[in-house]
């Protein structure tokens, strides 16, 4: 633990509330001069950086990347954006929403294309209609960064 002086000078006692020690906070209360002679008030981090954070995440960050920019802890983030009454602020991104899914898949589900040729159901499952449009390209994306050969080959079979 860090000891600090009191910010009044010739004060060798320790600066305990706003940088004062008691006496001299005690003093400065009374007299009303306690915004000249102490530090700042600590302002809570939803007041402080609130408007910043809500701007942020409206605009698609995640709280990680607004952690970052303000300058702050993610659980920080996460209890400003509570207070702010934003639900779920562990937003799914596609990637999340992409596991969520392939947990929930039933048989039926993977049973959809068997009465396909196998080219047609390769193709349709890559373009799969059903799926949201980000999360399919969050699949895309992880295929091409695992497969890079087969994604390129199903790609050219689909422009076929």
């Amino acid at each position: 633990m860090t000891f600090t002086l009191c910010l009044i000078e010739d004060c060798l006692d320790e600066g305990v509330t706003r940088g004062l020690c008691r006496n001299h906070y005690q003093t400065a209360r009374k007299a009303g001069t306690l915004d000249q002679v102490a530090l700042p008030k600590k302002r809570p981090a939803a007041e402080e950086h609130g408007a910043l954070i809500q701007e942020l995440w409206n605009d698609g960050l995640r709280m990680s990347q607004i952690a970052e920019h303000v300058g702050i802890s993610q659980p920080t983030v996460k209890a400003v954006l509570d207070k702010m009454g934003i639900e779920n602020p562990g937003r799914h991104t596609p990637e999340s929403l992409l596991r969520k899914q392939n947990t929930q898949q039933n048989v039926e589900e993977l049973n959809r294309l068997d009465h396909l040729p196998s080219v047609e159901a390769v193709a349709q499952a890559w373009n799969d209609p059903e799926l949201d449009p980000a999360v399919l390209a969050a699949a895309q994306d992880q295929i091409r960064q695992v497969m890079p050969l087969l994604a390129r080959a199903v790609e050219r079979l689909d422009t076929q």
